[in-house]
């Protein structure tokens, strides 16, 4: 655990970067409180808004923080500036996320990047160690609560849009040092126009270079041992309305454990691959209507572990075609209809001949396939009184049935103030191959929906400040439980129970001429859970692997008009997770102390009067260790973090 002189003197440090915010301007900061406050996004409800004004609650991190914050990855980036979202431990060494204290890996919170779906199709799953780099990255925008009004099965609890640096021109290299390996190395880069767009990157990566002791205390070391590697190439060509995307992701990681136990000899590989497509077509039909039909393609092949000793592979594919269309319609001013419709189908493809460790379809073919159509309407409308959104979607399915979930959502925005209240219902549709998981006996999966009411306020500080508190009480019913079989490591799904989360989060951003400081609070209580595989024994109103309380600190200090430092804290409440199995066979929970990680990130801009930047810092300075815990009952022992790290970053811009 951090000492306090430690945290004494990182809230020095800090206090003396506002302190001196009032000095002479910079030009390293090239956004403004004012300029950041309109940024304009859609994820909330498929029309430009800005946060303030969007009919959910938001968050907004623009190329300048994604620079400022110093994070490597999306997964460090969320977990530093949006306030609810977590990281625990999945099965075979994967990291997933959760929000607001719920675990939402397999299907509850959407990734998308440049608008396309990115969650694999075996499971509704993201990988987020190492995964992901910033440097590619122009803006994220996230939606902290349910989105599946607008986008479907996947956005239960969340939806995380990633938008990519098309146009810019730029190479950068990074390299990251722990104590006994490499933590990230790699390069990225950017070439083209708006018009015509290449980014790319190339990274290695090492888990953590500490020990793993799993499940039944077996040690064994990560160093050099744990890689967590990516390929992402992302291309965009636009001309007269046509827009067409392709990208390639390509996750490739070691696997050391298996069924809880770390093994012997070499790690395994484990790979995780996707391509998606997107082409699409913006009709000006009149000035006040636009038709906008799309068609995607995506071919996921997730969770490929070969285990050769025992004849054992995972070869499995998703193949999810999709084809829509958005209506984009706004008779006058102050009234605005979107509406639209998508039909897909998500296919798991088996091996032909597959081996005896292999898993084999229920229906003895080799091909599962799920079809769904999605009709979605929502329309905005402003009055004296407030900007009211009313709205909702139905979706069917040949293995499900159908959900519908509505929405209602009234802003009201004022000089310094603004307010909002919402309420909606989520779902997550249970795709993929969770229908082949079924228990004999007990029936077709349903799909779990949510019920969610949300209050947030807004309010201007001063010239350079912002303060917004939101209110939050979600609660799940029919929920999808996994069941993880420790001698087989195959799972079964099936509906069981409730489970709810209520809670508050606060954002505060303040953004001198000369200094900054973000610094956000998240805290939940688990209000109902019978589902037991996500309980606390003795501890009702928390959940496993989470903190019930998160708080993050980010400050910077202008040094001169092209250098800058900021250091960054984040905090973690204490946490609750099964960490092995005792002699009698009953497993074994443990209370994880609260702890802190503290970053000291510094960056020079245009050295050398050149167009480079140069990023150095240290990544846990005090070298704590806050694990990935495993947010459900499923016999995997925490994964251990990383160490402290030395980071290095050069950025070129052409």
């Amino acid at each position: 655990m951090m000492s306090r002189t430690a945290v004494c003197i990182f809230l020095m440090f800090t206090s003396v970067a506002v302190v001196r915010a009032q000095t002479a301007p910079s030009d390293l900061r090239d956004l403004t409180l004012e300029e950041l406050l309109e940024v304009k996004i859609s994820v909330a409800s498929r029309t430009a808004l800005t946060a303030r004004d969007s009919p959910s609650i938001v968050s907004v991190i623009t190329r300048q923080e994604i620079a400022d914050s110093g994070a490597r990855d999306l997964r460090e980036l969320l977990s530093l500036l949006v306030p609810g979202i977590h990281f625990g431990a999945d099965v075979e060494g994967v990291v997933g996320a959760g929000v607001r204290g719920m675990w939402a890996s397999e299907g509850k919170l959407l990734l998308l990047i440049d608008g396309i779906e990115a969650n694999e199709g075996l499971f509704g799953t993201t990988q987020w160690g190492g995964h992901y780099p910033v440097e590619t990255i122009e803006r994220v925008e996230v939606i902290r609560g349910p989105g599946s009004a607008v986008y479907g099965g996947y956005a239960a609890v969340g939806v995380v849009n990633v938008i990519t640096r098309g146009g810019d021109r730029f190479a950068s290299a990074t390299w990251s040092q722990m104590r006994k390996s490499h933590s990230k190395r790699g390069v990225a880069f950017g070439v083209g126009s708006a018009n015509a767009s290449l980014t790319g990157s190339w990274f290695e990566g090492m888990r953590s270079d500490r020990d793993h002791v799993d499940y039944f205390g077996r040690r064994r070391s990560l160093a050099g041992d744990s890689r967590l590697d990516s390929v992402n190439l992302n291309l965009h060509l636009q001309h007269r309305g046509v827009d067409f995307r392709a990208i390639v992701d390509r996750y490739d990681m070691t696997q050391f454990t298996l069924f809880g136990r770390n093994f012997d000899g070499p790690a395994l590989d484990e790979t995780f691959h996707s391509a998606l497509f997107r082409l699409r077509y913006e009709h000006q039909v009149r000035p006040e209507l636009k038709v906008i039909p799309r068609l995607e393609y995506a071919r996921h092949a997730p969770w490929q572990l070969d285990v050769p000793e025992e004849r054992y592979s995972n070869r499995k594919r998703v193949e999810k075609p999709l084809a829509g269309a958005v209506v984009e319609w706004t008779p006058r001013e102050g009234l605005a209809v979107t509406g639209g419709i998508e039909s897909y189908r998500n296919d798991v493809v088996m091996l032909a001949g597959p081996g005896p460790f292999e898993e084999r379809l229920q229906s003895g073919r080799n091909r599962l396939r799920v079809s769904a159509t999605g009709v979605f309407a929502q329309v905005m409308k402003s009055t004296p009184v407030a900007q009211f959104t009313i709205g909702g979607r139905y979706e069917t399915t040949n293995e499900f049935g159908s959900a519908f979930v509505p929405r209602i959502a009234a802003t009201r925005r004022f000089e310094r103030l603004h307010l909002k209240a919402m309420a909606a219902q989520s779902f997550r549709v249970p795709a993929g191959i969770l229908p082949n998981r079924i228990p004999p006996g007990a029936g077709k999966l349903q799909p779990e929906k949510a019920t969610s009411y949300e209050l947030e306020a807004g309010y201007r500080v001063g010239a350079n400040g912002f303060v917004t508190v939101s209110l939050f009480d979600i609660g799940f019913q029919k929920v999808i439980v996994y069941y993880a079989n420790p001698e087989t490591g195959i799972g079964s799904y099936v509906n069981s129970g409730r489970f709810g989360s209520r809670g508050f989060e606060a954002d505060f951003r303040y953004v001198g001429s000369r200094a900054s400081l973000t610094a956000n609070l998240a805290s939940y209580r688990s209000t109902e859970n019978n589902v037991a595989i996500y309980a606390v024994p003795g501890h009702s109103d928390h959940f496993l692997g989470f903190p019930p309380l998160r708080f993050n600190l980010l400050a910077g200090w202008h040094v001169s008009p092209s250098v800058s430092i900021q250091p960054s804290l984040s905090w973690f409440g204490e946490r609750h997770g099964f960490t092995g199995a005792a002699a009698d066979g009953s497993d074994v929970l443990r209370r994880f102390e609260p702890e802190a990680l503290v970053n000291l990130h510094i960056r020079a801009v245009s050295v050398g009067g050149l167009p480079l930047e140069i990023d150095a810092g240290l990544r846990n300075l005090t070298d704590a260790d806050v694990p990935f815990i495993q947010p459900y009952r499923g016999y995997a022992a925490p994964l251990p973090s990383e160490s402290r790290a030395v980071v290095v970053r050069f950025e070129y811009t052409f």
